[in-house]
């Protein structure tokens, strides 16, 4: 759910965030009826929006960093797909306009879900990530 009037989300040029978003304008006016509203949205919806969003949330995320903490673990297995590399897709998008989205889309989603099949060293089994419904 994105709340923001007239602001453009991060990489919106580039991701389809209405595969994996909600967008509410006039979004002070619509907090009262916000249950009603998100409980009107189709539970297919829902589901898609979810399975979309399991393969763009590393486009979002700076998974680089200045080596001092690792903020998920093994994440060089998803730096490929990270926000820096939407940051030259959009880039590549705005000099040649010869993209609309990554064309790397599926090959992110693999990778995304072969993350998620194995744990990382030391942390347990993604479970809540695991019983979800088939991508």
């Amino acid at each position: 759910l994105i709340m923001m009037d007239g602001v453009e989300s991060a990489y919106e040029e580039l991701l389809p965030y209405s595969s994996f978003a909600l967008r509410m304008n006039d979004s002070l006016r619509q907090i009262a009826t916000l249950e009603p509203l998100l409980r009107a949205v189709p539970a297919a919806r829902v589901a898609a929006m979810r399975a979309e969003l399991r393969c763009l949330w590393p486009r979002l995320l700076w998974l680089r960093h200045d080596g001092t903490a690792t903020p998920l673990p093994e994440q060089d297995r998803l730096l490929k797909y990270d926000a820096f590399e939407s940051l030259f897709w959009t880039l590549r998008k705005r000099l040649r306009g010869d993209i609309q989205t990554p064309p790397d889309r599926e090959e992110a989603c693999a990778a995304v879900r072969d993350y998620f099949k194995r744990s990382a060293r030391g942390w347990g089994p993604w479970a809540n990530w695991a019983d979800l419904p088939a991508w």
